[in-house]
């Protein structure tokens, strides 16, 4: 059984991807060029951070682009929606790891610094 979403529907498909597309774009871009200069000084937490930040926008491009294909093909709405949310989990799995590591970071730093570790 195959479902293809209506045009409004597809508009508001059409509007997430656009916005994840740039969001995406953007975040690679920063993330370049924040490895370029962690590149050539060998700092290995800018180069860490620029990697998490070239995955993340690649799973926000991959759930783009399978947004868009929604709108612009027929006869697989509901196979490229659940692409799109397989690579949205992986985003969200990502950004959740980061912020456990970093408070993780932040609660060491404030124990340490107050001495009760």
């Amino acid at each position: 059984m195959s479902y293809e979403f209506n045009e409004r529907e597809n508009q508001v498909f059409f509007n997430a991807a656009s916005t994840m597309k740039t969001i995406g774009i953007l975040l690679l871009i920063l993330a370049v060029l924040g490895i370029i200069p962690a590149l050539s000084e060998m700092k290995v937490q800018e180069l860490v951070g620029g990697a998490v930040n070239i995955v993340v926008a690649v799973f926000l491009l991959r759930a783009s682009g399978a947004l868009k294909k929604v709108v612009l093909t027929e006869g697989d709405d509901i196979g490229h929606t659940m692409v799109a949310l397989r690579a949205l989990r992986g985003y969200f799995f990502i950004q959740a790891l980061q912020f456990l590591v970093v408070g993780g970071l932040v609660v060491f730093a404030v124990l340490t610094g107050t001495g009760v570790i």
